[in-house]
Formats: C-alpha cells, sequence, structure tokens
C-alpha cells in the first residue's frame, strides 16, 4: 500500500509537527509514503529530520509561489494555481506509483480551489485536517462578522458532496457544534482528533496530578 501525503509548506509546524507521527505509523505497518512539497522544502531541516525517522519515504516538488497581495481575491487566485500545481504534480506520481490514498496535511492551504474544482486525484480516495476554520466563529460570538463567511460555508458544503473525500480532521469542538446546529449534510465525515503532543521524558500518574494541581484519583 502506498499513501501520499501533501504539505505545499514547509515553515512553522506544517511538515513536521503532525507527519512525523503518520511516518511513524506508516513504518510500522509497512505502508509505502511519497510526500508532495514545495520547491522550498528542498534544503529545509524539516524534511531532513522526516528522512531520519523514515529513510524510504519519497519526494516530489512542485514550484514554490507566493501570493502577490496578501487581499480576498489574491489569496483565491493563489489557491486556485496551487490546486492545478497539485492536481498536475499528482497524475506525473500516479502514472510510476499506485496511489492507495491521499492525505492532505493540511486544508486550509487550498480547501476554497477544491471546493470549486472538485477531487484532483482520479477518484482516489482522500482525507485531510482543516485546522482554520472560521466560517463559525461569528455565531459563537468569538470574532467580528466576516464578509464572505456565507460563501466560506457554501464551499465547506461542497468539500463534505465530494465523493471520493472521505474524511475531514478538524480540532475544533465549536466547529463540530456549529455543524450539527445547522444540518450539514454528511458531517458524518468531520471527526475530531485531537492535536498530537510529544513528551520527552514519561512523568508518572501522580507526579502529573500533583503538578497539574488536580483532585486526587
Amino acid at each position: 500500500m502506498r499513501i501520499l501525503i501533501i504539505e505545499p509548506e514547509c515553515n512553522g509546524h506544517h511538515l513536521v509537527s503532525y507527519l512525523k507521527f503518520i511516518l511513524r505509523l506508516a513504518l510500522s505497518k509497512k505502508i509505502e509514503v511519497t510526500i508532495l512539497t514545495s520547491s522550498k522544502s528542498k534544503d529545509h531541516l524539516s524534511l531532513q529530520i522526516l528522512k531520519k525517522i523514515n529513510p524510504e519515504i519519497k519526494l516530489v516538488f512542485f514550484p514554490y509561489f507566493t501570493p502577490r497581495k496578501y487581499n480576498s481575491f489574491n489569496l483565491l487566485l493563489h489557491q486556485i494555481k496551487l490546486y492545478f500545481n497539485i492536481k498536475k504534480a499528482f497524475s506525473k506520481i500516479y502514472s510510476n506509483y499506485k496511489i492507495n490514498k491521499v492525505f492532505i496535511n493540511s486544508l486550509d492551504h487550498f480547501d476554497k480551489a477544491l471546493a470549486i474544482f472538485g477531487d484532483p486525484f482520479k477518484g482516489v480516495p482522500f482525507f485531510g485536517m482543516y485546522v482554520n476554520p472560521k466560517f463559525h466563529l461569528p455565531f459563537f460570538k468569538f470574532s467580528n462578522a466576516r464578509r464572505f463567511r456565507f460563501i466560506d460555508s457554501f464551499l465547506f458544503k461542497r468539500l463534505l458532496n465530494i465523493d471520493n473525500f472521505f474524511k475531514i480532521l478538524v480540532n475544533d469542538h465549536f466547529f463540530l457544534k456549529y455543524l450539527k446546529k445547522f444540518n450539514f449534510r454528511n458531517i458524518k465525515k468531520v471527526q475530531f482528533f485531537y492535536h498530537p503532543v510529544e513528551f520527552f521524558k514519561n512523568y508518572s500518574k501522580k507526579f502529573s496530578y500533583k503538578k497539574l494541581v488536580l483532585p486526587k484519583y
């Protein structure tokens, strides 16, 4: 079995924070891994860390680019360009390797383009993490009204209707609550996940309770 992991961004937590756990799991299950990322990642420390975890991973790159301006229109154009770069790169990968599943490490990079243009993966089942949804925030009075929140909501509904998009992982309880409140279709595709944390030392249960000032267990 081979899984394709897509992560365009190498900076911050994007390439390492989540993927190192996925790579360890894939290695333990003898799943072959290909990572599709931007050319900016080629000499980045993040990839060196991932290669140490799983030296057998294959790396594929597409050209790196940034938005001309950081306004709504240009950010959408950036997403569309990224979508078609990923679609083109996937076609090349698919012609050389049998891909069984695709994992998108951060849907936020091109979620709107994905909703507009649909499946770029030739029917291969895919899933991903949606780490920063915002259109539900005004409902809970966590932020001021967003100009395009109704459009964002509509586009997310389109995402849920993509047949081979079988799972969306989110770490925002309020987002799940919002989807249930407004009866979004295919809500079973949306699942909560806990942010992965790695400890460099094991602590006893007694020590942890004391440090966190919790009641005696």
